[in-house]
């Protein structure tokens, strides 16, 4: 239920209890209160948290914003109007007290009080961690060990709200235009979810046509040479190739041509005669043959990272094997 309370009796007594459990409308909010309701609701919600600003007089709600930025957006809130009214949804418990205790011990640390070594990073200097921490926590969450598998994930979330900090220290961005540009993708992207005819069915397959199509409909202007690009400048090699060989698959010239058996045989042949002497075109041709592999891999139905994985696996248990029969295991 929806509790009503006039923003001027909140400032001029404690604290109510039930702010932050119950959906509340504040009234009468105007800029000469703001700073001071500001700092009082600080202490229940935390500064990215959703509200909605309601026109005083016209009754129209406006998009929700996060409650740090109601105060910048308060000339256009009261360009009619000495004041508005503002709606806030209830803290959700659980998750956001402890994110935010993480965001604020980031803060802390980025600090001029805080560690020498977070003060001196850099959203270039984090990115080998990121890479590190995201296949970490993959391998946690295959092993099964659940204490693990939370371990990891916080160790990468970690690396998602530093990065926020240091962009919010140059006021670029902040873990409130992160978390809600995911959120408004999400719900752009599921209209059979959040959209006006949202399906209760709808079948796996058919979701992921629909995220596809929408997905080209938002960048209308990219052209399959800029997909491709993108996988070969952000992906490590074997998964972009993996992704281009899918994205190409029945292009002549590309599929059509190359991933017959017949020329990965020749392109082995001119690799072990390149190696023999011009190690440039030995590399070159070492990559095509990889290439040629993942091609007609794909061609069979096959995932090349999931054939390496299991290659890497086989070889792991036969040191595993020998070790044994060296230690007398």
């Amino acid at each position: 239920m929806i509790q009503v309370r006039d923003c001027r009796t909140l400032l001029s007594n404690d604290p109510i209890p039930e702010l932050g459990a119950f959906p509340i409308l504040l009234t009468h909010c105007s800029l000469a209160l703001w700073g001071q309701l500001f700092e009082q609701l600080r202490a229940t919600y935390p500064a990215w948290h959703l509200v909605s600003p309601i026109d005083a007089k016209q009754h129209t709600s406006y998009d929700s914003i996060p409650l740090a930025e109601v105060g910048d957006r308060f000339p256009t809130l009261l360009a009619s109007e000495p004041f508005c009214n503002l709606y806030l949804p209830p803290v959700a418990a659980g998750s956001l007290p402890a994110l935010q205790q993480l965001i604020e011990v980031v803060a802390q640390l980025r600090s001029p009080a805080g560690c020498p070594w977070d003060r001196a990073q850099t959203p270039i200097s984090l990115t080998p961690y990121i890479l590190e921490e995201a296949y970490e926590t993959v391998a946690a969450i295959r092993s099964g060990d659940i204490e693990h598998t939370i371990e990891e994930l916080g160790d990468l979330l970690l690396q998602v709200v530093l990065q926020a900090q240091i962009f919010a220290e140059a006021e670029m961005f902040a873990l409130a235009d992160v978390a809600g540009g995911i959120a408004a993708k999400l719900i752009r992207r599921h209209p059979h979810v959040f959209g006006p005819e949202a399906l209760s069915e709808i079948a796996v397959e058919e979701v992921r046509r629909r995220w596809e199509e929408i997905k080209t409909e938002e960048k209308q202007s990219e052209t399959l040479a800029d997909k491709v690009r993108s996988y070969a400048d952000t992906f490590p090699p074997l998964l972009a190739t993996s992704k281009i060989v899918k994205k190409t698959a029945g292009l002549e010239g590309v599929d059509g041509v190359l991933g017959s058996e017949q020329q990965l045989g020749d392109a082995i042949m001119a690799f072990e005669a390149a190696v023999k002497g011009d190690r440039e075109l030995a590399q070159a041709s070492l990559g095509e043959v990889l290439f040629l592999l993942v091609q007609l891999g794909h061609r069979h139905g096959l995932k090349a990272t999931a054939a390496l994985e299991g290659a890497n696996a086989a070889a792991v248990r036969r040191v595993e094997a020998i070790e044994g029969v060296a230690l007398g295991k």
